[in-house]
Protein backbone atom coordinates (compact mmCIF):
# COMPACT_ATOMS: atom_id res chain seq x y z
CA UNK A 1 0.00 0.00 0.00
CA UNK A 2 1.25 3.34 -0.92
CA UNK A 3 1.89 5.70 2.09
CA UNK A 4 0.75 9.59 1.51
CA UNK A 5 2.29 11.91 3.64
CA UNK A 6 -0.57 15.14 3.63
CA UNK A 7 1.33 18.08 5.35
CA UNK A 8 -1.15 20.58 7.32
CA UNK A 9 -0.11 24.31 8.59
CA UNK A 10 -3.91 24.70 10.88
CA UNK A 11 -7.39 24.82 10.19
CA UNK A 12 -9.03 26.87 7.73
CA UNK A 13 -7.60 28.97 4.77
CA UNK A 14 -7.16 32.50 6.45
CA UNK A 15 -4.38 31.32 8.70
CA UNK A 16 -3.89 27.54 8.39
CA UNK A 17 -4.51 24.53 5.61
CA UNK A 18 -7.38 24.93 3.35
CA UNK A 19 -10.33 22.61 4.89
CA UNK A 20 -12.09 22.40 1.32
CA UNK A 21 -8.08 21.18 -0.48
CA UNK A 22 -7.26 19.24 2.16
CA UNK A 23 -10.28 17.20 2.27
CA UNK A 24 -10.43 16.86 -1.30
CA UNK A 25 -7.06 15.51 -1.27
CA UNK A 26 -7.62 12.90 1.28
CA UNK A 27 -10.45 11.98 -0.79
CA UNK A 28 -8.88 11.01 -3.88
CA UNK A 29 -6.02 9.10 -1.79
CA UNK A 30 -8.84 7.35 -0.24
CA UNK A 31 -10.87 6.62 -3.56
CA UNK A 32 -6.35 4.94 -4.69
CA UNK A 33 -6.27 2.69 -1.38
CA UNK A 34 -3.33 4.86 0.04
CA UNK A 35 -2.55 4.95 3.74
CA UNK A 36 -2.69 8.68 4.87
CA UNK A 37 -0.80 10.07 7.21
CA UNK A 38 -1.65 13.43 8.95
CA UNK A 39 1.60 15.37 10.19
CA UNK A 40 1.95 19.35 11.32
CA UNK A 41 4.19 21.31 12.99
CA UNK A 42 4.22 21.17 16.75
CA UNK A 43 4.32 24.84 17.86
CA UNK A 44 1.83 27.98 18.12
CA UNK A 45 1.04 29.58 15.48
CA UNK A 46 2.93 32.88 14.36
CA UNK A 47 -0.56 34.33 13.70
CA UNK A 48 -4.81 33.97 13.84
CA UNK A 49 -6.78 35.39 12.08
CA UNK A 50 -10.95 35.50 12.07
CA UNK A 51 -12.11 33.77 9.26
CA UNK A 52 -15.06 36.44 8.79
CA UNK A 53 -12.83 39.57 8.18
CA UNK A 54 -9.57 38.20 7.57
CA UNK A 55 -8.36 40.10 10.77
CA UNK A 56 -5.43 39.65 12.82
CA UNK A 57 -6.86 38.96 16.62
CA UNK A 58 -5.25 37.76 19.72
CA UNK A 59 -5.06 35.05 21.48
CA UNK A 60 -2.75 31.65 21.00
CA UNK A 61 -3.40 28.33 18.36
CA UNK A 62 -1.31 25.28 18.51
CA UNK A 63 -0.84 24.38 14.42
CA UNK A 64 -0.90 20.50 15.57
CA UNK A 65 -4.14 20.30 17.75
CA UNK A 66 -5.76 22.87 15.29
CA UNK A 67 -4.70 20.63 11.73
CA UNK A 68 -6.06 17.40 14.18
CA UNK A 69 -9.73 19.43 14.07
CA UNK A 70 -9.92 18.15 10.03
CA UNK A 71 -9.16 14.44 10.41
CA UNK A 72 -10.14 11.86 12.79
CA UNK A 73 -7.25 9.55 11.88
CA UNK A 74 -5.00 12.24 13.79
CA UNK A 75 -2.17 14.10 12.99
CA UNK A 76 1.48 13.38 13.44
CA UNK A 77 4.03 15.84 14.72
CA UNK A 78 6.23 16.77 11.69
CA UNK A 79 9.39 16.07 13.91
CA UNK A 80 8.03 12.27 14.31
CA UNK A 81 8.04 11.82 10.36
CA UNK A 82 10.64 10.89 7.93
CA UNK A 83 11.21 11.15 4.03
CA UNK A 84 11.62 6.96 4.17
CA UNK A 85 8.62 6.87 6.19
CA UNK A 86 6.35 8.05 2.89
CA UNK A 87 5.88 7.43 -0.64
CA UNK A 88 4.81 10.76 -1.58
CA UNK A 89 3.75 14.12 -0.21
CA UNK A 90 1.28 16.70 -1.00
CA UNK A 91 0.60 19.53 0.71
CA UNK A 92 -2.36 21.59 0.64
CA UNK A 93 -2.63 25.52 0.41
CA UNK A 94 -4.24 27.53 2.63
CA UNK A 95 -2.70 30.86 4.00
CA UNK A 96 -1.17 28.94 7.26
CA UNK A 97 1.61 27.79 4.68
CA UNK A 98 2.58 30.98 4.50
CA UNK A 99 2.92 32.58 8.18
CA UNK A 100 2.97 28.44 10.07
CA UNK A 101 5.33 26.56 7.60
CA UNK A 102 7.51 29.38 6.90
CA UNK A 103 7.60 33.44 7.24
CA UNK A 104 6.25 34.07 3.79
CA UNK A 105 3.97 36.41 4.55
CA UNK A 106 6.15 38.53 6.99
CA UNK A 107 9.39 38.62 4.95
CA UNK A 108 8.01 37.82 1.08
CA UNK A 109 10.46 36.41 -0.84
CA UNK A 110 13.62 36.57 2.05
CA UNK A 111 11.50 34.14 3.92
CA UNK A 112 12.47 31.25 5.89
CA UNK A 113 11.45 27.74 6.04
CA UNK A 114 10.31 26.04 9.44
CA UNK A 115 13.45 23.41 9.64
CA UNK A 116 11.24 20.63 10.58
CA UNK A 117 9.38 21.18 7.13
CA UNK A 118 12.61 21.89 5.13
CA UNK A 119 13.67 18.70 6.17
CA UNK A 120 10.80 16.64 5.16
CA UNK A 121 10.12 17.97 2.11
CA UNK A 122 13.32 18.27 1.19
CA UNK A 123 14.26 14.76 2.11
CA UNK A 124 11.75 13.47 -0.06
CA UNK A 125 12.79 15.73 -3.02
CA UNK A 126 16.44 14.68 -2.98
CA UNK A 127 15.27 10.65 -2.30
CA UNK A 128 12.59 11.43 -5.49
CA UNK A 129 9.50 10.72 -3.79
CA UNK A 130 6.86 12.49 -5.59
CA UNK A 131 5.93 16.21 -3.87
CA UNK A 132 2.60 17.65 -4.85
CA UNK A 133 1.71 21.29 -4.26
CA UNK A 134 -1.85 23.19 -4.27
CA UNK A 135 -2.12 26.82 -4.02
CA UNK A 136 -0.37 28.32 -1.58
CA UNK A 137 2.00 25.23 -0.80
CA UNK A 138 3.29 25.86 -3.97
CA UNK A 139 5.25 28.70 -2.51
CA UNK A 140 6.56 27.03 -0.14
CA UNK A 141 7.81 24.25 -2.36
CA UNK A 142 9.00 26.64 -4.68
CA UNK A 143 11.33 28.61 -1.64
CA UNK A 144 12.63 25.21 -0.12
CA UNK A 145 13.57 24.09 -3.66
CA UNK A 146 15.60 27.31 -4.27
CA UNK A 147 19.09 27.50 -5.11
CA UNK A 148 18.91 23.42 -4.42
CA UNK A 149 21.99 22.14 -7.34
CA UNK A 150 20.55 20.60 -10.03
CA UNK A 151 16.79 21.27 -9.74
CA UNK A 152 15.34 23.96 -11.50
CA UNK A 153 11.45 23.09 -10.44
CA UNK A 154 8.60 23.98 -13.09
CA UNK A 155 5.37 24.52 -11.25
CA UNK A 156 1.82 25.97 -12.04
CA UNK A 157 -0.45 28.66 -9.81
CA UNK A 158 -2.35 28.63 -12.48
CA UNK A 159 -3.12 32.77 -14.03
CA UNK A 160 -2.20 34.26 -10.81
CA UNK A 161 0.72 36.51 -11.99
CA UNK A 162 1.62 37.35 -8.72
CA UNK A 163 2.76 34.36 -7.37
CA UNK A 164 4.06 32.69 -10.81
CA UNK A 165 6.50 35.89 -10.28
CA UNK A 166 7.61 34.41 -6.72
CA UNK A 167 7.52 31.04 -8.54
CA UNK A 168 9.96 32.80 -11.01
CA UNK A 169 12.34 34.79 -8.27
CA UNK A 170 12.53 31.24 -6.15
CA UNK A 171 14.12 29.72 -9.40
CA UNK A 172 11.21 27.86 -10.83
CA UNK A 173 9.64 27.82 -14.02
CA UNK A 174 5.74 28.94 -13.98
CA UNK A 175 3.19 27.36 -16.63
CA UNK A 176 -0.20 28.89 -16.75
CA UNK A 177 -3.07 26.30 -16.42
CA UNK A 178 -6.45 25.91 -15.81
CA UNK A 179 -8.44 25.60 -12.51
CA UNK A 180 -8.91 21.40 -13.70
CA UNK A 181 -5.45 20.89 -14.60
CA UNK A 182 -2.64 19.81 -12.50
CA UNK A 183 1.06 20.10 -14.01
CA UNK A 184 3.72 17.56 -13.80
CA UNK A 185 7.29 17.77 -13.55
CA UNK A 186 8.57 14.34 -14.58
CA UNK A 187 12.43 15.33 -13.84
CA UNK A 188 11.90 16.44 -10.64
CA UNK A 189 8.91 14.41 -9.67
CA UNK A 190 6.44 17.28 -8.69
CA UNK A 191 3.26 17.98 -9.17
CA UNK A 192 1.06 21.20 -8.64
CA UNK A 193 -2.36 22.47 -9.39
CA UNK A 194 -3.80 26.33 -8.46
CA UNK A 195 -6.83 24.77 -5.76
CA UNK A 196 -8.99 27.00 -4.39
CA UNK A 197 -6.66 30.02 -5.08
CA UNK A 198 -7.79 29.73 -8.49
CA UNK A 199 -11.08 31.25 -8.08
CA UNK A 200 -12.67 28.80 -9.37
CA UNK A 201 -16.06 26.70 -8.00
CA UNK A 202 -15.10 23.78 -5.61
CA UNK A 203 -16.43 21.29 -8.63
CA UNK A 204 -13.79 22.58 -10.98
CA UNK A 205 -10.91 22.98 -8.72
CA UNK A 206 -11.50 19.57 -7.37
CA UNK A 207 -10.67 18.24 -10.83
CA UNK A 208 -7.30 19.79 -10.57
CA UNK A 209 -6.32 18.61 -7.30
CA UNK A 210 -8.11 14.74 -8.48
CA UNK A 211 -5.47 15.44 -11.65
CA UNK A 212 -2.28 16.01 -8.95
CA UNK A 213 -3.40 13.09 -7.23
CA UNK A 214 -3.17 10.83 -10.27
CA UNK A 215 0.10 12.71 -11.07
CA UNK A 216 1.79 11.93 -7.74
CA UNK A 217 0.37 8.26 -7.77
CA UNK A 218 1.72 7.97 -11.03
CA UNK A 219 5.17 9.07 -10.49
CA UNK A 220 5.37 6.79 -7.39
CA UNK A 221 3.88 3.55 -9.41
CA UNK A 222 6.95 4.33 -12.39
CA UNK A 223 9.18 4.90 -10.07
CA UNK A 224 8.39 1.37 -8.45
CA UNK A 225 8.60 0.36 -12.67
CA UNK A 226 12.64 2.06 -13.10
CA UNK A 227 13.51 0.06 -10.07
CA UNK A 228 12.44 -2.91 -11.40
CA UNK A 229 13.69 -2.77 -14.19
CA UNK A 230 17.26 -1.81 -13.18
CA UNK A 231 17.33 -3.72 -10.07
Amino acid sequence: MIRAGILLSGLGYADGSDIEETVLTALFLSESNAETIFAAPDRSQREIRDHRSSRNVGGERHILAESSRITREGVKPVDHVEPTDLDLLIIPGGLGVLSNLCDFSIHGENCTVDESIRRLVGGMVRRKRPVGAISHGIILLARILKGRQGISPTLTFGNDAQMSGHIQLFGGTPIPTKADEALVDEQNRLVSTAGAASGARMAVFAEGIQNLVRGTLELVHRGERDERSTG
